[in-house]
C-alpha cells in the first residue's frame, strides 16, 4: 500500500469538504496529531481509522485506496 498516496488523497479529500485537520479529527475521534500523519504518511493508518475518515468525507474507502490497487 502507498501511505504517502492515501496521505495526498485524504488531505485532497479534507480540503474539498472545507474541514480543518482539528475539524476532521473531532468528527471520527482522533487527535489532529494523528491526522496530519497519516496525511504525511509518518504513520500507517488503522482499518477502522480509514473508514471513519472515508466516512466523514462523504467518500469511500475504495476511492481512497484506488491508486493503490495493483492488478496481479
Amino acid at each position: 500500500m502507498d501511505y504517502v498516496l492515501l496521505g495526498q488523497k485524504i488531505r485532497a479529500a479534507r480540503i474539498t469538504a472545507g474541514l480543518s485537520q482539528e475539524q476532521l479529527a473531532e468528527m471520527v475521534g482522533l487527535t489532529s496529531q494523528h491526522i496530519s500523519h497519516t496525511e504525511v504518511a509518518s504513520t500507517k493508518i488503522s482499518l477502522p481509522s480509514l473508514i471513519k475518515i472515508a466516512n466523514a468525507l462523504h467518500t469511500s474507502v475504495d476511492r481512497l485506496l484506488s491508486d493503490s490497487i495493483r492488478d496481479s
